[in-house]
C-alpha cells in the first residue's frame, strides 16, 4: 500500500519536467495551422481622404499573432478582390484576383492591403502575384522579396 502512496509524487515530478523540457519552450500555438490570408481590402486612390501608405510600411508583423500585413498597388474597377496562399520551403506565394465588377475605361489605382496569418517562419521570399482566378494566364509580380519577419515595423 505504500507504493501507491508515492504514485501522486511521481506523477507531479513527471509532469513538471515536461512542462520544463526544452521542447515545451519552442512550442507555437500556431503549429499546426495552415497559412492562409486572414483578411482582404482594396482602397482606392480615388476616395476621398485617402492617405497613401509609406513604403516603408507595405510590409508589417504582429509578432504575437504572427500575422504579416502586406500592401499593394494595383489597378482595377469596383473589385471585390480575393486572394489564397501557397507555402513551399522558404517561400509564401500570395495571388490575388481582383474580381472587377465592372470594365473601367482609365486605370483606377488601389491599395490591396493583406493580413496572412499565421506566418511560421522568420525568414523567407515573399512574392505577391495579381492574377485572374478564373484562368490560367500568367500573373503580374507586385513583390518579389527576402523578409525577416523580425526585422519588420508592428502591425498597428
Amino acid at each position: 500500500m505504500k507504493i501507491f502512496s508515492h504514485i501522486p509524487i511521481f506523477l507531479l515530478g513527471v509532469l513538471c519536467f515536461a512542462a520544463c523540457s526544452p521542447e515545451q519552450q519552442s512550442f507555437s500555438l500556431y503549429e499546426d495551422i495552415k497559412t492562409d490570408v486572414a483578411a482582404i481590402k482594396a482602397t482606392s486612390h480615388d476616395q476621398p481622404g485617402y492617405q497613401p501608405v509609406p513604403d516603408s510600411l507595405r510590409l508589417r508583423f504582429d509578432k504575437t499573432l504572427r500575422a504579416l500585413r502586406v500592401t499593394v498597388v494595383t489597378d482595377g474597377c469596383e473589385p471585390l478582390p480575393q486572394a489564397k496562399v501557397e507555402e513551399s520551403a522558404g517561400r509564401l506565394l500570395v495571388q490575388f484576383d481582383m474580381k472587377n465588377t465592372c470594365v473601367h475605361v482609365r486605370a483606377e489605382f488601389f491599395d490591396v492591403d493583406m493580413l496572412i496569418s499565421p506566418v511560421h517562419e522568420d525568414e523567407f521570399r515573399l512574392l505577391v502575384e495579381s492574377r485572374n482566378f478564373s484562368n490560367d494566364d500568367p500573373g503580374v509580380i507586385l513583390l518579389n522579396r527576402q523578409v525577416d519577419v523580425r526585422k519588420l515595423p508592428g502591425v498597428k
